[in-house]
């Protein structure tokens, strides 16, 4: 089976309020997703540019068609507009407006009759299901506005009559409101479809009609109508492996962009393992996503290609003379004193997620940790000693103009290790350490602990977020910034500056290969093996903190998050510890 698909949000007369927002936009591409993921689908989605106008609109369904079209597909409509019902020549007719539809003229609208012929003549022998969800518009006639139930039941009747045996039908209509938003019908048919495939079952058509019908009854708002066809197709899902696991799914079509680049790495990480479909998802970002820093993002991680050595970016003029200079020798950043190693963990319902909870007492080695994450010159001295590669974006050039001392980031688990190693023997070689001591990512635990001053606070400067104190989406700069841009508000009691938000920061803990469940819960216990440093690979690792596109309630010193060990993230980076050797 072969579904053919048709996404369409007609775009709305200037004087009636938009149907279209981001919610309704993000329901239409996550039931995109599914169809063309889930059961192969050839989805074809228009706006108000491509149907401004009867003609225009009649065509684009035509084009969801070709000639290899058979008794085995199926054609699907979804469809959000506005409808209206009016007289023409003693005929009462329904129709539905389009964007460039003029008040008082039936004729720049589309009858809905002519609509669902329209699918009827192209889908030839393959069943048709229209799935129409509309908001009722004053009547432009002598009559009186209908009532929503009537012109559902009106429409159900016209599409008995244009689509007969071989279609089904389910109509919601409800009365016109001042902000006519949200998409029902889109989000019941995805998580429907969304459901069955994650079953790995085949659903019939006339059931996806029963069940979308059911689950929109629910809600109460609105006036349903449904016909069923005898013919009504059947959705068989594809293989299993090329899907994505839920918790991608919800950054690939979360309405924040910054989720998004979480989808981008994660989809990078699938493609390093010969996933296509995560390659395609990756391209399909590069080339159509709204936020710009998405699609610079998307782009390099679709090309997957090794960036210029450091060599290679002096020779282009992208790296100055003068921030060699400043980057010449290795800098241990400023430490905080020792501190003892005694603090709370984690918090109690309902606070928290599951694998955050329940707050227990600590008790780790003594540690000092650095004041401020590793910045761009920090790591420069490292790349420049070494040869090491260097973080992708430095190839634009403009990090050592403007942002040299802003955090590293784009720095892998693997690669920021490297640095802590690099580090430790130069210190030791100037002195600043003895051989009993080393520089090292600090665990989750030791995070915690700093970020808590010891005790139980959720932020650094009390039980309360504060957006003025860190740099998170509420904030409002939607991008890295100088350390310290918050101090001394944001600071922990040891002069800790940006421990929560700005970039999110790697530890040595394990979180466990799952991408949503971790594999090392609370009770903290470093002995289990979750601060085994020599986990295979496809071994997550915790990270703390938050970076600059973190929801509030995400941004706090207890919230556990995890990353494959070698992604590399654009809000990612580090700072570093120094503790005694066991």
């Amino acid at each position: 089976m072969m579904l053919r698909t048709a996404l369409v949000n007609l775009g709305m007369p200037p004087n009636l309020p938009p149907l279209v927002d981001e919610e309704h936009n993000v329901a239409l591409q996550r039931l995109k997703y599914c169809l063309q993921t889930e059961y192969e689908a050839r989805v074809a989605m228009f706006g108000s540019s491509h149907t401004a106008t009867p003609k225009l609109l009649l065509e684009r369904l035509s084009d969801v068609a070709d000639s290899h079209i058979g008794s085995s597909d199926v054609v699907l409509l979804v469809l959000r507009s506005y409808v209206t019902v009016f007289e023409r020549q003693g005929v009462r007719f329904c129709a539905v407006s389009l964007r460039d539809s003029t008040p008082g003229r039936p004729s720049s609208m589309v009858p809905t009759s002519e609509l669902l012929g329209q699918l009827s003549s192209i889908a030839g022998d393959a069943p048709v299901l229209a799935f129409l969800d509309l908001d009722l518009l004053p009547s432009s006639s002598r009559y009186t506005t209908p009532a929503p139930h009537d012109v559902a039941a009106l429409l159900r009747d016209n599409a008995a009559a244009s689509l007969r045996h071989r279609a089904s039908c389910l109509v919601r209509v409800q009365a016109m409101r001042s902000m006519a938003k949200r998409a029902p019908m889109a989000q019941a048919l995805e998580r429907i479809l969304q459901s069955t495939a994650d079953g790995g079952t085949a659903v019939t058509g006339a059931d996806v009609i029963d069940r979308s019908y059911s689950y929109l009854s629910s809600g109460g708002l609105s006036a349903i109508a449904m016909h069923k066809a005898r013919q009504a197709g059947t959705f068989v899902p594809r293989n299993r492996d090329q899907r994505l696991p839920e918790y991608l799914r919800e950054d690939l079509y979360s309405p924040d962009p910054g989720s998004r680049l979480d989808a981008v790495v994660d989809l990078a990480d699938l493609m390093r393992g010969n996933n296509d479909y995560a390659r395609r998802c990756i391209e399909d970002l590069q080339e159509n996503d709204r936020s710009a820093e998405v699609r610079t993002f998307a782009f390099a991680a679709s090309r997957s290609q090794r960036i210029p050595d450091i060599s290679r970016l002096a020779d282009f003029g992208f790296l100055s003379a003068a921030a060699v200079r400043e980057s010449s020798a290795p800098v241990i950043p400023p430490l905080t004193d020792w501190l003892d190693g005694l603090g709370v963990m984690g918090v109690d319902a309902p606070m928290g997620q599951s694998f955050e909870r329940p707050a227990h007492r600590v008790n780790v080695p003594a540690f000092r940790m650095a004041l401020r994450p590793t910045t761009n010159a920090d790591y420069l001295a490292y790349v420049l000693a070494t040869g090491a590669e260097p973080p992708g974006h430095w190839r634009s050039g403009w990090v050592f103009t403007e942002d040299l001392h802003h955090p590293v980031v784009m720095v892998s688990w693997y690669e920021a290790r490297q640095y802590c190693r690099w580090l430790t023997e130069q210190a030791r070689i100037a002195g600043l350490l003895d051989e009993s001591q080393v520089i090292a990512l600090p665990s989750e635990a030791e995070w915690e602990i700093a970020a808590r001053n010891g005790g139980s606070e959720t932020h650094p400067w009390g039980n309360y977020f504060d957006p003025d104190h860190c740099n998170v989406r509420a904030t409002g700069l939607g991008k890295v910034v100088r350390p310290g841009s918050f101090s001394p508000a944001g600071d922990s009691s040891a002069g800790c500056v940006d421990l929560i938000g700005n970039v999110w920061e790697w530890t040595t803990s394990a979180w466990g290969r799952s991408g949503r469940h971790p594999h090392f819960n609370y009770p903290y216990n470093a002995d289990d093996g979750r601060e085994d440093p020599d986990s295979t690979g496809d071994v997550r690792r915790v990270v703390r903190g938050g970076g600059y596109y973190y929801a509030d309630v995400c941004a706090n010193s207890f919230t556990r998050n995890r990353v494959a060990p070698s992604d590399r993230h654009p809000a990612g980076g580090f700072r570093v510890t120094v503790r005694r050797e066991k």
